[in-house]
């Protein structure tokens, strides 16, 4: 058992009568009342005791707060007292220690003086708004009568505008209409032209189409025809080159016989050349005194022989 319980007392009992015992309680002549502490222990014989008069309820009462913000208050801001009612520790206040709280916390009193205080405010704004309502109105109704005013010249200067443009617009609309029914009459001449071409290049082109069609078929049947006529030239060419080669050997081996032939018939050269003036005088002697000889004197100089020459032509 702690050394603070004792038999037959309750906690609270046991602790009152421990603090009690330990003589935590103040001297009534030794201690001055404007001195006291935050928290006081009260006996019951105290000179100062008949001070603290108020209970928890009356202060709350009077501060307008609740038992939880008494409760933090209490020991901390505000002097409280403490004394024994039957077997509890209730709390108790000086009136005086009240009012000075309360006037230590004048800016933020109480919820009591802030409601007061805010319906002062509230009252205070009513009568404002009143005011500001009444001079607003007045106001608003000269508005009102300056917009009628400037609304009745609007309509006036808008009817007179209004009937000046309905004249500009029916004379320029008139003038207007009768050169768009020109324009559109002539319109209405060129697209009939425009029509009529169409149709007529329309059917040039389906002629057109039906001739291209034509010429397509004459150019494939031409195409084939100048494909096989090329084919055929090819196969000519060929014969005829073979044929030309053949006359190339001709020609060849005839030139050859040829040469053959004139080295044969060419008279030969007498072999000594010293002896070859002495001859050609003695046959000429003898050829002028031929008779009837072609080369006589009568006749005049003898002329050569002429050389045959065997020439062939193929065709």
């Amino acid at each position: 058992m702690p050394p603070h319980r004792k038999k037959g007392l309750s906690p609270i009992e046991s602790r009152l009568t421990l603090h009690m015992e330990t003589g935590n309680y103040m001297d009534s002549e030794s201690v001055d009342p404007g001195e006291l502490p935050l928290v006081v222990w009260l006996k019951g014989d105290e000179s100062f005791f008949d001070h603290f008069s108020l209970d928890a309820d009356q202060v709350m009462k009077q501060l307008g707060i609740k038992r939880s913000r008494l409760r933090q208050i209490s020991g901390q801001e505000l002097r409280v007292g403490r004394k024994r009612v039957d077997r509890y520790i209730r709390p108790v206040y000086r009136p005086e220690d009240v009012d000075r709280y309360l006037n230590w916390t004048r800016a933020t009193a109480s919820h009591k003086k802030s409601s007061g205080l805010l319906q002062q405010a509230v009252s205070d704004l009513n009568g404002l708004s009143g005011q500001i309502q009444e001079t607003f109105s007045g106001d608003i109704l000269a508005i009102l009568a300056r917009v009628e005013e400037s609304l009745l010249r609007l309509s006036k200067y808008s009817e007179i505008l209004t009937r000046e443009v309905r004249e500009e617009l029916s004379s320029d609309l008139s003038l207007g209409l009768t050169a768009l029914r020109e324009d559109l009459f002539n319109f209405r001449e060129t697209t009939e032209e425009i029509l009529g071409g169409i149709d007529r290049l329309s059917t040039d082109l389906g002629k057109l189409s039906l001739s291209l069609e034509v010429f397509q078929g004459n150019l494939m049947e031409s195409n084939q025809n100048s494909k096989a006529s090329l084919q055929t030239s090819l196969d000519s060419r060929e014969d005829l080159q073979k044929v030309l080669n053949g006359l190339l050997q001709v020609e060849n081996r005839q030139a050859t016989h040829a040469t053959i032939l004139e080295s044969l018939t060419r008279p030969r050269r007498p072999k000594l050349v010293g002896c070859t003036g002495q001859l050609a005088a003695r046959q000429l002697q003898r050829r002028k005194h031929r008779p009837g000889s072609l080369n006589s004197d009568t006749s005049g100089p003898r002329r050569p022989r002429p050389r045959y020459r065997l020439t062939t032509r193929f065709t």
